[in-house]
């Protein structure tokens, strides 16, 4: 049982604090690259692209100066853990525990704005003031005035539901909007992609020549040109006999025989 204690424990403190740790120390190595990612200055080396590619959930979204924060997330799930874990014989105790750790969360959170989004710096604000709110109301349902009263006990609960409901639907929106918003954008680089290769397939297949024509090219051009150019001139040759016909006819209508002599001209 006790070698159990000590293998338990010992991957207890490598999951919970080594990996987390060494993660934070990796970043911290290559924080000038961490910066010059998020600002669009990428480095096309191989290595330094397994490593966007392993390493980017750990930063993505945050600003440049606050590439750790992810960090700062998991020390503060790993205490709401450890609280729920080692003071779970005392609820009040460990509601007031949790409660200094989600202020001490808020505060950061006021000061740094970690995310490079309003919206994202917005929802971690409603998340961590309804959970202060859950705990507040969790205290006073459990042991305050409001517990020795049923209704109001009733309401309480209600109110908090509705509360949680609320901050999981807003939630679920942003989440939506954020994926909905990715999609647009990839279907417009799609579109843009086809329509620049659209423009090179219409300039590659342009009729122009491409070079200078060989002389059997070139005379065989020029003799179906004139063969263009002498039946254009039939026809109108055809088309102008007819009308001066027409109007040699109706002008010697009523003398045939000055027709006829007009003719034989």
């Amino acid at each position: 049982q006790t070698a159990f204690q000590i293998a338990a424990s010992a991957a207890l403190l490598l999951f919970t604090f080594g990996l987390p740790f060494s993660l934070f120390l990796y970043l911290f190595s290559r924080r000038n690259e961490l910066t010059q990612t998020t600002l669009g200055q990428t480095d096309q080396s191989k290595h330094y692209r397994v490593n966007i590619q392993q390493f980017g959930f750990l930063y993505a979204g945050f600003k440049p100066s606050e590439w750790f924060w992810e960090n700062v997330v998991m020390a503060r799930k790993v205490l709401i853990v450890a609280i729920t874990v080692f003071l779970r014989r005392n609820v009040f105790d460990q509601t007031y525990v949790a409660l200094f750790v989600i202020y001490v969360s808020l505060m950061l959170q006021f000061r740094y704005n970690p995310f490079s989004s309003r919206l994202h710096n917005g929802a971690e604000y409603l998340s961590l003031i309804t959970t202060v709110i859950t705990l507040n109301g969790g205290i006073a349902g459990y042991g305050g005035a409001i517990a020795s009263n049923d209704a109001a006990n009733q309401v309480l609960g209600w109110v908090l539901l509705l509360i949680n409901l609320f901050t999981t639907l807003i939630l679920i929106s942003i989440i939506v909007f954020e994926q909905f918003n990715k999609a647009v954008r990839k279907y417009e680089r799609w579109q843009e992609k086809r329509k620049i290769k659209k423009l090179a397939l219409l300039e590659k297949y342009e009729d122009k020549p491409s070079g200078p024509m060989k002389r059997s090219d070139s005379s065989r051009s020029l003799q179906q040109d004139s063969a263009v150019e002498e039946h254009d001139l039939s026809q109108k040759l055809s088309k102008d006999a007819i009308r001066l016909s027409n109007e040699l006819i109706e002008a010697c209508e009523d003398n045939p025989d000055q027709f006829y002599a007009l003719a034989e001209l």
